[in-house]
């Protein structure tokens, strides 16, 4: 074994100290180098953008489109009710909730309706049969449509049924509410929004 040879008049001690200085200055070149070709250097990498919270980000963008099945047969598509308000209930027929609202929302469908505003339930995570007697039980005049995934609710950013989604008459998304439309406050909150989308700017 090969053993470093001892400078001439250099004292044991400080060899020993040069020795052990040399070794742990490897070390830290090391892990330095380790370090810094593992973790990018943080000045060079591109800040995240801020994520927009869920429940807000169809506000004020053009909703959505959709062609989906009619409970009452044939399809309905979106667009083509541009150029009219539009009220639309994500529900379903096991939200205690939705059993809730949905007697408020036949009534008001009676007078805004003829007033311009269109009223789309839209039945999501169903069983079909269980929907079409939700739909009897609480005599529902208005459209209906049944979703088949999870696409329209990620479309929408529904965090959770019902969640009503009002649509200006220039197909943009107003405002967005999650949970029932209940008593005399839910039915204020409700009439003051369909007064606003009567009043919005049309397209």
């Amino acid at each position: 074994m090969c053993v470093p040879q001892e400078p001439p008049g250099a004292p044991r001690h400080l060899l020993f100290i040069v020795v052990v200085a040399g070794l742990a200055s490897l070390a830290i070149a090391v892990a330095a180098w380790k370090i810094f070709s593992i973790v990018p250097n943080a000045e060079r990498m591109p800040s995240a953008p801020s994520p927009i919270p869920s429940a807000a980000r169809p506000v004020g963008r053009p909703a959505p489109d959709f062609t989906l099945p009619l409970f009452s047969g044939g399809t309905l598509n979106l667009h083509s009710l541009k150029g009219r308000p539009v009220v639309l209930n994500f529900w379903a027929s096991w939200c205690i909730p939705c059993r809730e609202e949905t007697p408020l929302l036949v009534r008001l469908h009676k007078t805004f309706g003829p007033r311009g505003i269109v009223f789309v339930g839209m039945n999501v995570e169903d069983d079909e049969r269980a929907a079409r007697q939700f739909l009897r039980q609480y005599q529902v005049d208005y459209q209906a449509v049944r979703s088949m995934d999870d696409g329209l609710i990620d479309a929408y950013a529904i965090p959770g049924i019902p969640t009503t989604v009002f649509i200006g008459s220039n197909g943009v998304v107003m405002d967005k509410f999650t949970g029932g439309f209940v008593g005399p406050g839910g039915e204020k909150a409700l009439v003051m929004r369909l007064e606003r989308l009567l009043g919005a700017p049309q397209p």
